[in-house]
C-alpha cells in the first residue's frame, strides 16, 4: 500500500474543500477585536505543583477528617458575602485544601479585593489562585468548613495581630439575668449578648432600670476586649 498516495487522494478529497462563505464563518468581527486588542493579559497563570513541605501540612488534614467524623467540624455553603479566611479548611470539587496564606492585597476589577494565594490540598500539591477566583470554586462546587469550637474561642483569647499597645474600641459581653421574675427564671440558657463603647460594668449599672435587661440586675457571665 503506498502511504503517500492514500493520505493525497484523501486530502484531495472533494469533501475537504472550504468555500470562501465557509471560511468567513471563522473570521472575527471588527469590534471583537478591537475589544480583544485591549485586554490586559494576565502576568501571571496559577497551576498545581507538587507542596515540597507538604509534611508539615498532613497532620493538619488528617485532624480536620477526624474532626468532622466526630461532628466538631461541618460544610456549610458560602456566599458572595462570606470573607475568605487565612487559615481555614475548604472544600473545591471533592478535595480539601487549606488557606495557608493571602499575599499582598490588591484591588479587581470589580472594586474588591483580591491577591495571590497559597492554597495547599491534601493530595500534595499547591497552587497560588487568586483569592477571588478560590471563593468562586468554593461557592459553585465546595464547601467551608467550619472551625471547632476552641478555634472559636482562641479567636477572642489569642487575636493575631494585637498588640499590647493597640486602641480598645469597645467590648463585647455575655449576660445573664438575675430577674425574681417566674417567666424570666424558668429559662436555664437565657442571656444577652451586645456591644458597648464604654467598659462593661458602666453599661450595665443601671439595668435594674432598663427594659432591655429586663427591668433586673445581671451577672456579666463574659466579656471580650475589641481593638
Amino acid at each position: 500500500m503506498d502511504i503517500d498516495k492514500e493520505l493525497e487522494d484523501l486530502f484531495d478529497d472533494p469533501l475537504l474543500d472550504i468555500s470562501e462563505k465557509e471560511k468567513s464563518l471563522f473570521d472575527i468581527p471588527e469590534d471583537m477585536q478591537k475589544a480583544q486588542a485591549g485586554r490586559t493579559q494576565p502576568d501571571h497563570y496559577a497551576q498545581r505543583k507538587v507542596c515540597e513541605d507538604f509534611a508539615a501540612f498532613q497532620p493538619g488534614f488528617l485532624k480536620v477528617h477526624q474532626e468532622l467524623k466526630e461532628g466538631k467540624r461541618s460544610l456549610v455553603k458560602t456566599s458572595k458575602t462570606d470573607s475568605m479566611q487565612q487559615g481555614a479548611y475548604y472544600v473545591v470539587d471533592g478535595q480539601l485544601l487549606y488557606l495557608a496564606c493571602i499575599g499582598e492585597q490588591m484591588t479587581a476589577s470589580n472594586g474588591t479585593k483580591d491577591g495571590r494565594t497559597r492554597c495547599i490540598f491534601e493530595n500534595g500539591t499547591e497552587t497560588d489562585i487568586l483569592l477571588q477566583t478560590l471563593r468562586r470554586n468554593v461557592m459553585e462546587s465546595g464547601y467551608a468548613i467550619t472551625a471547632t469550637q476552641e478555634e472559636e474561642d482562641n479567636v477572642f483569647k489569642n487575636p493575631d495581630g494585637v498588640e499590647d499597645g493597640d486602641k480598645v474600641t469597645g467590648y463585647i459581653y455575655i449576660l445573664s439575668s438575675l430577674s425574681n421574675n417566674p417567666e424570666i427564671r424558668k429559662y436555664d440558657n437565657l442571656y444577652k449578648i451586645g456591644f458597648t463603647i464604654n467598659s462593661v460594668e458602666e453599661r450595665v449599672a443601671n439595668a435594674a432600670n432598663e427594659p432591655t435587661y429586663l427591668m433586673a440586675p445581671v451577672k456579666v457571665e463574659a466579656s471580650y476586649k475589641i481593638v
